[in-house]
Formats: C-alpha cells, structure tokens, sequence
C-alpha cells in the first residue's frame, strides 16, 4: 500500500516508506517525494530544443520498466515531472521531433533520493 499526504503548511508531498502494526497502533514513516525536470539543448548549435518528446519510465525491478509519464519540452526546452516516489530508478527518454526515428531516444537512469529534486541537461542530436 502507497500512501500519499500533502502537507497543507509547505505545499510538500510525502510518501509512506515503512508502515508497521500492531493490535494497539500504528506507525507510518512518511518520506518527502522528488521531482526530476531538464533542459534539452541542440549538441550543435546550444539553443534549446523545443517539442522534444519526454517519457518517464519508473522501474519496479531491474528487468522491468513501466512508462509513468510523457511530456513535451517547452520553448525553452524544458520539462519537469514531480511527486515521484523516492528509492525508485527512473529512466527518462528524449528524443527531438527533427531526430531520425531510426535512432533510438536518448536515456538517462537515476535513483531518485528523498526530498531530491534532480535537474538534467540534456544534448540532441
């Protein structure tokens, strides 16, 4: 079970990391959530690419990945997706409009720490 509580006081999310019960009560250890955001720039040029396609894949094993989200880079080449659960290996893939789809996307892994807010940079070609 995922708990999910919003601190109304910060605005901050949190997600249970251990829960333990017992007859008389129960105890909930509540972890910050992270969030992951980058910019794509052209390798060549520097600029920042704008509609490069975005996928978040979260990976519940090391064998296996589910897509978790798809987003868009803005005009200045940016994307950002939050409220993601700590201690899970996320894998992004991005891949610009103009690329030859014959090329496969490029990927980055992480592990997401609690309370971590990680920023890319990434170069297309």
């Amino acid at each position: 079970m995922l708990i999910v509580s919003e601190d109304k006081t910060y605005g901050a999310f949190y997600a249970a990391s251990s829960l333990h019960a017992s007859a008389s009560e129960t105890n909930i250890t509540l972890q910050p959530l992270g969030s992951i955001s980058g910019v794509a720039t052209d390798r060549l040029i520097g600029l920042p690419v704008k509609g490069a396609s975005v996928s978040l894949i979260v990976h519940f094993n090391p064998k296996q990945g589910q897509k978790l989200e798809h987003s868009l880079t803005d005009e200045r080449g940016q994307y950002r997706f939050e409220h993601l659960i700590p201690g899970m290996h996320y894998t992004l893939s991005i891949q610009a409009k103009k690329q030859d789809p014959a090329k496969p996307p490029q990927q980055t892994t992480v592990r997401l720490r609690p309370d971590t807010h990680l920023q890319l940079e990434t170069q297309l070609d």
